[in-house]
């Protein structure tokens, strides 16, 4: 897919002379601001360029005709040099980038390189986490179930690529981390109880949507927060409910407990990871997972 470069120049000679060809660019010049408005609202172009004077022109114009702004489409300035003001005025309102009239035409093609890899055009799509030796995230999630899976998939990703753990530890470090999401969500900031569950779980669904709109269950959040390294992950899930006491929770070994409708997440957590720990409130559990490279088979 070509990158399309909107230019707004009258002048002579044009601006389009002064940027190198390139196979992957389509260079397209307007002569008016209404006509470059029109191509960054409807997102037809990845990068703009104009002077400084028709940069103002354009900001206002955008917000006039389309109720948008600069910040739609990376937008490099060139200078005239005759007002400072100017050019600060227009990064002001938006431009990304500047670059003097007077300065050699190298310069300018170098910048579109530079705005456009920024951008994420013409970068390459390999992770960087395969050159991370530590990582460390900090999230706020809503008490919605349905996104969690989002948040433990790319999760998964980026163990599997910065990481020397093997298919199985990933699955199971992501099917724990889920188990303790919704834990936090349901049972901790919803104070959902698993029994409702019982008999068709219409109950259960109910009172997960009903307290999802009552406070103080509403304005709860979940942290969720990941220490990976190489060889370790650490995965630290607090929730804002007032917690449970862990010695009151049956045996999830009990075969009578495994065949319930609910309950079992608690087993999939502890078998899955190397370390469990709750705090004593009991709505902050930390796990902790060593990774075994996986094997190749000869």
């Amino acid at each position: 897919m070509k990158v399309r470069i909107l230019i707004l120049d009258s002048q002579d000679p044009p601006l389009s002379s002064r940027i190198d060809a390139h196979p992957n660019w389509e260079i397209v010049t307007v002569q008016d601001t209404s006509a470059a408005c029109t191509l960054i609202r409807d997102r037809d172009c990845h990068l703009a360029i104009a002077n400084d004077t028709q940069t103002e022109s354009l900001s206002r114009a955008l917000r006039e005709e389309c109720n948008a702004d600069l910040s739609e489409v990376p937008i490099i300035v060139v200078s005239s040099g005759h007002d400072h003001t100017s050019t600060v005025n227009s990064l002001s309102l938006g431009a990304i980038c500047f670059v003097p009239k007077a300065a050699p035409d190298l310069v300018l093609s170098d910048v579109i390189h530079r705005i456009l890899r920024v951008c994420g055009h013409g970068v390459s799509q390999d992770s960087i986490f395969k050159d991370c030796l530590q990582c460390h995230f900090v999230f706020q999630i809503e008490n919605d179930t349905n996104i969690v899976a989002n948040y433990v998939s790319q999760l998964r990703e980026i163990i599997s690529v910065m990481t020397n753990a093997s298919t199985r530890d990933r699955i199971r470090v992501a099917v724990a981390t889920e188990e303790a999401l919704l834990n936090a969500i349901i049972h901790g900031n919803l104070e959902v109880d698993s029994k409702l569950r019982n008999g068709d779980g219409t109950a259960f669904v109910n009172k997960m949507k009903e307290r999802q709109e009552q406070t103080p269950y509403a304005g709860r959040r979940v942290r969720l927060t990941t220490n990976i390294g190489e060889s370790s992950i650490e995965v630290i899930v607090a929730d804002e409910g007032p917690g449970f006491d862990l010695a009151a929770i049956p045996d999830p070994t009990d075969p009578e407990f495994i065949m319930r409708p609910h309950g079992r997440g608690l087993l999939l957590i502890k078998n899955f990871m190397d370390e469990v720990e709750f705090n004593d409130q009991g709505n902050i559990v930390t796990m902790r997972k060593s990774f075994e490279t996986e094997s190749v088979e000869a």
